[in-house]
């Protein structure tokens, strides 16, 4: 469990290349909770060309904390606050720690830093939707409203998403209950399943309400 007594600290960075190597390892470490960040980090990393931002546009920034008598720090947080080819991404916040030891005492100091070093980055309307693990973003949210002064959305929990999983002694063999005019076809993907995939990936897109205002996103 993470110690609450460490002194943490917050680095900023405006390219992925500039990472440094601790949050990479704790990236590949955790790849399903990186499964958002990891793949545009790794393009802008590689690709720089293609993934530039404007001047300022992206800016990454690390919370990590060193415990007492300790030369290395580990990373708590990841925050990005990125541009792509469909305009501004939301902010994301990663954490390598598990939910189940994230305690308050332990993350807020660390988020209000976050804050802070944001508000100091990027303008306040930059910030418009946030996803993270559910109590971070709900108190995430919450923090940047009292430093900004900018309310939540009306209807702020805009998008949630659960990990699951099967096993080989969980997975129960049946047949789907089919919709009236539906045909089913549950196979792995292929790469010829590509365009459609885009197609709905785009669908979602242009669907999406942007505001002056900031959804939290759940994860």
């Amino acid at each position: 469990m993470p110690s609450n007594t460490s002194s943490h600290k917050v680095a900023v960075y405006t390219s992925a290349r500039d990472l440094p190597q601790e949050v990479w390892i704790a990236f590949h470490e955790n790849p399903r909770n990186a499964n958002i960040m990891l793949p545009y980090a790794k393009k802008a990393r590689y690709n720089p060309d293609r993934y530039p931002g404007s001047a300022g546009s992206n800016v990454w920034l690390v919370c990590s904390t060193s415990a007492p008598g300790s030369l290395t720090a580990s990373v708590d947080f990841v925050l990005s606050c990125t541009e792509g080819s469909l305009g501004s991404y939301p902010l994301f916040i990663f954490t390598p720690i598990p939910l189940s030891q994230l305690s308050a005492q332990f993350y807020l100091p660390r988020l209000r830093s976050l804050v802070k070093r944001l508000q100091q980055s990027v303008p306040p309307e930059r910030v418009f939707s946030i996803f993270a693990l559910e109590p971070v973003a709900r108190d995430f949210a919450s923090l940047w409203t009292k430093a900004t002064g900018i309310s939540l959305d009306k209807d702020p929990e805009y998008y949630a998403a659960k990990f699951t999983y099967c096993t080989k002694t969980t997975l129960q063999s049946g047949q789907l209950a089919p919709l009236r005019d539906v045909a089913y076809d549950l196979r792995p993907a292929r790469e010829s399943d590509l365009h459609n995939v885009a197609e709905l990936c785009s669908g979602f897109a242009e669907t999406s309400v942007r505001s002056f205002y900031y959804h939290v996103g759940v994860s």
